[in-house]
């Protein structure tokens, strides 16, 4: 149903309240508006009480949805810093498996290069000379960091976590 202007004045009132939905109206059909005041008058005062109960029911709601978001913002909140836990978890560890790994290998190095020169010991001189200046090369293109400057630096799941959140 369309609505057309009928060129007749009309006094609408509404609620300004947000959440409420109330709003009444009167046209000057069979009689002109300034004659209904009396009528008008009567009919918001009965009014009070229902936009005052709607008004309660807006806050009401209101309410309840602020909690439920700040609920959701909590939830969110907690599943965000378990995510940071297990994530600086795995990032500590698995720099601290390379740090163990390098140790390892670091260990092995020396071991392989103090063996070698333990047998360079039973061997001739021209030769044990060509072996130590080997070994030297050897050490210097297999240097590495040195893993205890590494350890230092590793940082535990905690320093992570206080990292993060500084």
């Amino acid at each position: 149903m369309r609505s057309y202007p009928s060129g007749r004045p009309r006094l609408q009132l509404y609620s300004v309240y947000s959440g409420t939905e109330w709003k009444r109206h009167w046209d000057e059909k069979d009689e002109p508006l300034d004659s209904q005041v009396g009528a008008i008058v009567a009919a918001l005062e009965k009014s009070v009480g229902t936009v005052s109960q709607l008004v309660d029911e807006a806050r009401r709601k209101w309410e309840r949805e602020r909690q439920e978001w700040e609920e959701q913002h909590e939830k969110w909140r907690r599943e965000e810093e378990q995510r940071r836990i297990v994530e600086a978890r795995k990032q500590s560890h698995d720099e601290l498996r390379r740090i163990m790994t390098a140790w390892v290998e670091a260990r092995d190095r020396q071991a392989f290069f103090a063996d070698i020169e333990k047998k360079c010991e039973g061997v001739s001189s021209d030769l044990r000379e060509q072996l130590v200046g080997r070994l030297e090369q050897g050490r210097t293109l297999l240097s590495s960091a040195d893993v205890l400057e590494q350890f230092v630096r590793w940082r535990s799941p905690d320093e992570r976590l206080e990292r993060i959140s500084s």
